[in-house]
């Protein structure tokens, strides 16, 4: 009976800290969607906000939206300050977040490196979901 507990409990650590990693992410990615929340409440026109304009069918087809207020597009990510539609399409008042950029990055490098690049890991959060 001792071994089996001892068996058991040596499975259960070794699966908390084979994914550790993966709390430490979410929580990371939490702190840095705070961070820019607060940035986009306390900005102004005339700071470093990215305008981008696309047309109906570039604006459909090529942002990849992870949130309401979230996107990805050529693979750097943003965080939408304000959207306008016009006869030509939209024009996307945006914050580029370089940080979330980075995390993901990181987390699938690890991924990689610790040889899970077969096994498809799924981290959901809010309405983002990272799929590898």
């Amino acid at each position: 009976m001792l071994e089996k507990a001892a068996v058991i409990l040596l499975t259960f650590l070794f699966f908390l800290t084979s994914t550790n990693y993966i709390f430490l992410f979410i929580e990371r990615l939490e702190t840095i969607k705070n961070q820019m929340r607060e940035n986009i409440a306390l900005i102004n026109k005339a700071s470093d906000i990215t305008i981008l304009k696309f047309s109906f069918s570039d604006y459909k087809d090529k942002l990849n939206w992870h949130e309401k207020s979230e996107y990805e597009f050529d693979g750097r990510m943003y965080d939408v300050i304000e959207i306008e539609q016009s006869e030509d399409g939209y024009t996307i008042y945006c914050l580029h977040d370089e940080k979330e950029e980075m995390l993901i990055s990181n987390f699938k490098k690890l991924n990689e490196i610790n040889g899970e690049q077969k096994n498809f890991v799924t981290v959901q959060h809010s309405n983002f979901v990272l799929t590898q």
